[in-house]
């Protein structure tokens, strides 16, 4: 192993790792600021490895010592996926802005209507494979006009040294702030909140075991999950969670590493079906980049399937599915982009009119819409069929809801 100070690029030369990994090095360090070693280890051919972490602070003792931050954090998106805006072992204080959208439409003055921004910490790409620290919530009964889907909303994280966070929503279609701070030291779960988290959990769980009961390969990891001894210690803590705060702490821990099992069997029966999904998602990306992408998305095309491939390769589920992802959001950044799928949308939506739940409303939008593709206006037009769509009758939904049912999207 060799470590290497990243701004002079000092080396230490190569250190040798006793059986058990222990080693002792001198480092070279600048006097009066954080130096950032960089960790360059090799196999006995010379070969590098991979580390985790790749790197690690370190500041001369006479200067007054940086928090660092514990866990990685960032913020829930819809379909779960997780969008980390601080890096674990970064100094404190901190702070990041991010752009998002509204997945949802909500109405003014709706009570019980909430577009939900959860943040959570941890370092899996799965959002409700982290810890839930907080949601900050837009609350319909507080706005004073409608969000339609895809409202922009700038979301900005803020930690001080005293680890208090500070969570701000800025809504630029309403030019108002919502914010929340939360002090992290005494966040704590609620036992209803956990027992329902185990239920849906089990729920899921038990699906999967009647899966397993038709793939062999999958029935003897379903079995060695449903023995774990971890399953009974979960259920212990839960009793144990609705008087004690440090058994509720220590369960959510628990509850997450069972989440992690859980998954493990349920994406060794899906991993045939995501592949495919996978590849057809990149079908449709090849087919949309050839007629509308510009020659840096054919590129990023290119770029993708490669990637995509490797992680088949490899079998890694989770990468697979942030992969997915980003197939998806650079299929929907080309489609949107064209003035023909709006005036589609629309055409769709004239005919869907009778099913809307509002047709005085609808009627008004029609008309608007109509006079927008006769001035070739395709941003307004956008806006009219995104309120369309809110007039649709929503979806049925899941029958077990998964992630932190969050209200934001990229």
């Amino acid at each position: 192993m060799e470590l290497v100070n990243a701004k002079t690029q000092w080396r230490s030369g190569k250190i040798s790792l006793r059986a058990d990994g222990v080693f002792v090095a001198h480092l070279h360090a600048e006097s009066g600021e954080r130096n950032i070693f960089a960790i360059e280890l090799c196999d006995p051919t010379g070969k590098t490895l991979k580390t985790h972490p790749n790197a690690f602070p370190y500041t001369i003792g006479a200067v007054v010592e940086e928090q660092l931050l514990i866990h990685s954090m960032g913020i829930a998106l819809v379909n779960n996926e997780y969008l980390r805006l601080f890096e674990k072992g970064q100094g404190l204080p901190l702070k990041a802005t991010t752009d998002l959208r509204t997945g949802r439409a909500i109405r003014q003055g709706q009570s019980g209507e909430l577009i939900l921004i959860p943040i959570v910490e941890g370092d899996h790409s799965r959002a409700d494979r982290n810890r839930l620290i907080a949601d900050l919530p837009i609350d319909a009964a507080k706005i004073h006009r409608d969000l339609p889907a895809g409202t922009e909303v700038e979301v900005t994280l803020q930690m001080d040294e005293s680890r208090i966070l500070k969570v701000t929503a800025y809504v630029p279609i309403l030019d108002e702030d919502f914010s929340k701070s939360i002090e992290l030291r005494h966040h704590h779960p609620t036992a209803d909140f956990l027992a329902n988290d185990f239920e849906t959990e089990m729920k899921r769980f038990n699906q999967v075991k009647v899966d397993a009961g038709k793939v062999d390969a999958a029935q003897s990891l379903v079995k060695e999950v449903a023995s774990n001894p971890l399953l009974q210690e979960v259920k212990r803590l839960l009793v144990a969670a609705k008087g004690d705060p440090n058994a509720a702490a220590e369960c959510e821990k628990r509850l997450l590493e069972l989440k992690l099992q859980f998954d493990q069997a349920a994406d060794a029966l899906a991993w045939p079906a995501m592949v495919a999904e996978v590849r057809d998602w990149l079908g449709d990306l090849q087919s949309i980049s050839e007629q509308f992408g510009s020659e840096m998305q054919r590129d990023r095309v290119t770029e993708l399937h490669e990637q995509a491939e490797t992680i088949i390769g490899e079998r890694k589920a989770e990468s697979l599915r942030a992969k997915q992802e980003e197939i998806k959001r650079l299929y929907f950044q080309i489609l949107l982009a064209q003035p023909a799928y709006w005036v589609n949308q629309f055409q769709r939506m004239e005919a869907m009119k009778a099913k809307m739940t509002d047709a005085a409303r609808a009627s008004r939008l029609i008309d608007q819409g109509r006079n927008f593709i006769a001035k070739n206006n395709n941003t307004a037009l956008e806006n009219i069929v995104r309120q369309l769509w809110d007039l649709l009758p929503p979806v049925v939904a899941e029958a077990a809801q998964r992630g932190y049912q969050s209200g934001v999207l990229r």
